[in-house]
């Protein structure tokens, strides 16, 4: 994440972070995958704004910002929630949508 969103010449927006889509090689190092809902972030050179175009809420429920609904684009701000989403699961060893959380009770 830190190579799409720093070191691109045009940064890249993942959008879709969640365990299946990080994977380890042999060394155990992880890569990402399944670029399918990934943007590219455009610079206002003017405003220095981050431009995207608008999109539809797409993503894996729990790992998509609330951010994107209401903003109605993408930040590179959406793939570090998702990150801590991923390793709020890897540290409790339960998934969003375990059967342990309903009513009050979430992650």
């Amino acid at each position: 994440m830190e190579y799409l969103h720093h070191d691109c010449e045009t940064p890249v927006v993942h959008c879709n972070l969640k365990p299946s889509n990080v994977l380890l090689d042999e060394d155990m190092n992880a890569h990402v995958g399944d670029f399918g809902l990934a943007k590219m972030i455009l610079q206002n050179t003017t405003s220095n704004h981050q431009l995207t175009g608008m999109i539809e809420l797409k993503g894996s429920i729990g790992y998509i910002p609330l951010e994107y609904s209401l903003r109605g684009g993408v930040l590179m701000k959406g793939d570090v929630y998702s990150y801590g989403i991923l390793l709020l699961e890897l540290f409790t060893r339960k998934k969003l949508t375990d059967e342990t959380f309903g009513g009050e009770l979430t992650l």
